[in-house]
């Protein structure tokens, strides 16, 4: 008779070894006629009109870091870092040396350059009238940065200007090269002479203003907000002071239009020695077709019911 004792460990070691060598549950059957998952569908993409594909998107416009310290020559951060304005204060403040206290009294003085005095709307405004309140606004600009400056400010300002004036006259020349080029090949001997000759026009139309008019003129150095007026209006306008000067805003942009196609047909003249009959024959053609655009807008309008 066996003991109890050896009939319980039998029991005990025959449970542990059937629960050891018991094998793992079987995985399922693969599904072999399940259906294969659809694919997602596809979203075409956008086209233009013309079927090529449509342009990437501009990258994101990084904002100016927040941590720029505030001082002489440096743009601080927030939303007045993003104007052109606070730009051009700053290039101030880094050409002239100025500290904070300096730069608070010049800005100053540009507000108070901003003020327009007030004006009669009942009183017609010709051009002259226009080009003597600006050579009023930038005789007083020029008093009070006369009374600001240093000695040394002052002759830095000077600098500072003369390289304005020159990038106007490079940028002026070298925006007309860039329309001629586009209308016929010029070699590039032809593009120097003509740049030359450009240069040349853009320094006697700047040479028609006066110096301390000039200020207001945009794109300036100076933070003008809307004061300053675009330098090519202001020669315009300069033209337009004399005796016979129109009143009638019509009359003006009609003057001023007249002047445009004469300053374009004196450039083509003097280009014709620069290039070939050829050549000159496309510059030609295209000065024809903006001379018919302008001479088509100087039309007037037809009255009502008028079908001709």
């Amino acid at each position: 008779m066996k003991s109890p004792l050896f009939v319980v460990l039998a029991l005990a070691v025959g449970f542990a070894g059937g629960w050891i060598a018991k094998p793992a549950p079987a995985a399922p059957p693969a599904a072999e006629n399940q259906p294969a998952p659809s694919p997602k569908p596809t979203v075409p993409k956008p086209t233009r009109p013309d079927g090529s594909p449509p342009r990437p998107a501009p990258p994101a416009v990084q904002p100016l870091p927040p941590d720029i310290p505030v001082q002489a020559g440096v743009l601080p951060g927030g939303p007045a870092a993003e104007s052109m304005d606070a730009a051009k204060m700053a290039r101030l403040g880094e050409v002239l040396g100025l500290d904070a206290e300096a730069t608070d009294k010049l800005r100053k003085i540009l507000d108070d350059c901003r003020k327009s005095p007030d004006v009669d709307p009942a009183k017609p405004v010709g051009p002259k009238d226009t080009f003597d309140h600006l050579t009023k606004t930038a005789d007083t600009l020029e008093k009070a940065l006369t009374g600001f400056f240093t000695p040394e400010q002052a002759a830095k300002f000077a600098e500072l200007r003369q390289r304005e004036r020159e990038n106007r006259v490079e940028s002026k020349a070298q925006s007309a090269l860039a329309r001629i080029a586009e209308t016929t090949d010029l070699t590039k001997e032809q593009r120097e002479q003509v740049l030359t000759t450009l240069r040349r026009t853009a320094t006697e139309d700047l040479d028609s203003l006066p110096a301390t008019v000039s200020l207001l003129a945009s794109p300036s150095v100076l933070p003008l907000g809307t004061v300053g007026m675009p330098v090519d209006s202001m020669i315009e306008l300069s033209r337009l002071t004399g005796p016979d000067a129109p009143d009638a805003n019509g009359a003006m942009f009609a003057r001023m239009t007249e002047m445009k196609l004469a300053r374009a047909d004196a450039q083509l003249a003097a280009l014709k020695p620069l290039v070939s009959a050829a050549q000159y024959a496309q510059l030609e053609a295209a000065a024809s077709k903006q001379r018919a655009i302008r001479q088509r807008i100087l039309q007037p309008a037809p009255a009502p019911g008028d079908t001709r």
